[in-house]
């Protein structure tokens, strides 16, 4: 059986609202401890371990690379585990014992609640803040403009594609490269084609966890929920570590709070 866990890392040069300066000097303070912490977790779950550093310095084409991997990875490990480099292991519980077993694709999908009511009239009444590209919202809001395309009923949830874990079988069958070509199309004529106010359509953006959302709903996978406990987001909502959690997700990236975890 064999198994890794990996990561991703490039220096994004162009502009994004996901990487500031100040998570850029974050990243450079702390990534070789981050790394270092990554790979530690890989020895106690019996994993190889790699980081990958494409030439790429566009953050949403990083995105993509990841889930590239992801499936490219099938061709010489058993059992796949990716993480974000924000991602800190504060467990000695194996995440494949848990669940690179399972015969679905493992991640958290997190239940967005829109903050935008109904249609009245000609009228959208939005009560929401942060409307950007990177919003839950907006994500939630492309994703179903999507599947309206096909007439498919689409929930309310949205992957975090921060740790995602599989097995040979489980991610060959959600074909990813080849359906986020699929997706990608669809996306393009969803930006023509979509029922939702300017203030949300203008932000519509391709992004990975939307489009694996979409191949998710639209192709019927099942899914492995791994839920917070193994995706646990350090962001603006909970801005502190979960003691019962085993992967904490420094979105905010104030590693300062978990030195004590990072060698």
């Amino acid at each position: 059986m064999k198994r890794i866990i990996f990561s991703v890392w490039s220096d994004v040069t162009e502009e994004h609202q996901s990487v500031p300066d100040s998570k850029k000097q974050a990243f450079a303070e702390y990534k070789d401890r981050l790394i270092e912490a990554q790979k530690r977790y890989a020895h106690i779950c019996g994993a190889e371990y790699e980081i990958f550093q494409p030439e790429i310095s566009n953050y949403d084409d990083i995105q993509f690379y990841k889930l590239h991997q992801f499936e490219n990875l099938t061709h010489n490990y058993d059992e796949i585990v990716y993480l974000d480099l924000d991602v800190i292991p504060t467990t000695r519980e194996s995440i494949f014992k848990r669940h690179a077993s399972n015969e679905n694709i493992g991640a958290y999908f997190v239940d967005v609640n829109p903050t935008w009511t109904s249609r009245i009239d000609d009228t959208w009444w939005i009560d929401t803040i942060n409307l950007d590209k990177m919003s839950m919202v907006v994500k939630l809001c492309c994703k179903k403009a999507m599947l309206d395309l096909n007439d498919v009923y689409s929930d309310n949830s949205i992957v975090n594609t921060g740790v995602l874990v599989g097995n040979k079988n489980s991610i060959e069958n959600f074909r990813l490269r080849e359906r986020l070509k699929e997706a990608d199309q669809v996306f393009k004529e969803a930006l023509e084609d979509n029922m939702y106010p300017p203030d949300i359509s203008n932000n519509f953006s391709r992004n990975n966890e939307v489009y694996f959302s979409f191949i998710k709903e639209f192709y019927d996978i099942p899914v492995n929920n791994i839920h917070l406990s193994w995706n646990w987001l350090v962001d603006r909502v909970f801005s502190s570590k979960n003691p019962n959690a085993y992967l904490q997700h420094v979105v905010s990236k104030k590693f300062s709070i978990f030195t004590e975890y990072l060698p």
